[in-house]
């Protein structure tokens, strides 16, 4: 059997984290000799210190970044399987795996472009499916008298033409219940019965030190419970994994989970989730959201 090297010291591989001089992370991952599978080290204090370091990397990032373009591709899949006839135990029994059910029954898939084009005091954002030609939604974030105003510009095919809303206060930190573009843009899964809000991220600007958004990535980063190394589009990454929650009822189970990937530059280039919700003796319901990031520094003319 091929020896595998032993983990690198924690205090190696935290030293990348905490801001001093060190290796990149490529070299602080040691590779299986036959499967080339990246190990960081398992001790859970370790796995809560590295998270805490990353999450605390990314947030960092945002807030010292005066402009950026992101492309993101927002792919939603939707699939649903009946339960009628079973009992509570065969309805749990007969739960799978997210994506292997998505593969095996007949499925609903949309994707969703965005760009976002960001400054610390702004954001202008496009949306728009794969198949269309134009965007169907811009959203614009600006400021009047230091207040925060959104304003919604949506395509109407009917009419070929864009109308544009009025600006309108953020009064929700955490979200706009009134914006339109998950409701236009996941139509076809909304009416299925499935609430979507994938594009959620690109409410709001995401750089600057008060930026709600660059807290929200910290801290839902932070609620990772394992991280690991290994490529991702032939690039090093870092993949944490976020359990949201687990709910097991009389008559209903319902789960979520997250999984981030994080470049060497602490850039989130992709964010995965995974939901099942089961209604014993009904129907169970699964639903992937796959986000991918691109970057690109500065405001593009």
């Amino acid at each position: 059997m091929p020896r595998i090297a032993p983990a690198p010291a924690p205090c190696l591989l935290l030293s990348l984290l905490i801001g001093c001089e060190s290796p990149q992370p490529s070299s602080l991952v040691v590779q299986h000799p036959e499967s080339g599978t990246a190990l960081l080290p398992q001790d859970p204090a370790v796995q809560s210190i590295l998270i805490a370091g990353i999450a605390q990397k990314v947030a960092r990032r945002l807030e010292e970044t005066q402009s950026i373009t992101v492309r993101s591709t927002q792919l939603v899949s939707f699939a649903t399987q009946s339960l009628e006839g079973m009992s509570a135990l065969e309805s749990a029994q007969s739960i799978r795996d997210t994506r292997a059910a998505i593969v095996a029954l007949p499925h609903t898939a949309l994707e969703v472009l965005a760009e976002s084009v960001m400054t610390q005091h702004s954001m202008r954002t496009t949306f728009r499916r794969r198949s269309s030609l134009q965007p169907e939604t811009i959203l614009e974030l600006t400021r009047e008298n230091g207040e925060a105003m959104l304003q919604e510009t949506h395509w109407y095919a009917d009419r070929q033409a864009y109308l544009r809303g009025e600006p309108y206060v953020i009064e929700d930190p955490s979200g706009v219940d009134g914006l339109k573009v998950e409701h236009t843009l996941w139509a076809d899964i909304q009416s299925q019965g499935a609430p979507v809000c994938a594009l959620a991220e690109f409410y709001y600007n995401w750089l600057g030190e008060h930026s709600h958004q660059r807290s929200a990535f910290r801290e839902i980063i932070s609620e990772s419970v394992a991280v690991s190394a290994s490529k991702r589009d032939g690039e090093d990454v870092f993949i944490l994994i976020r359990p949201c929650y687990d709910k097991l009822e009389a008559s209903m189970r319902s789960t979520r989970t997250d999984q981030f990937f994080i470049d060497k530059e602490f850039q989130l280039v992709g964010w995965n989730s995974l939901y099942t919700h089961a209604k014993f003796g009904s129907r169970v319901a699964y639903m992937a959201v796959d986000r991918t990031y691109t970057y690109s520094q500065g405001v593009e003319e």
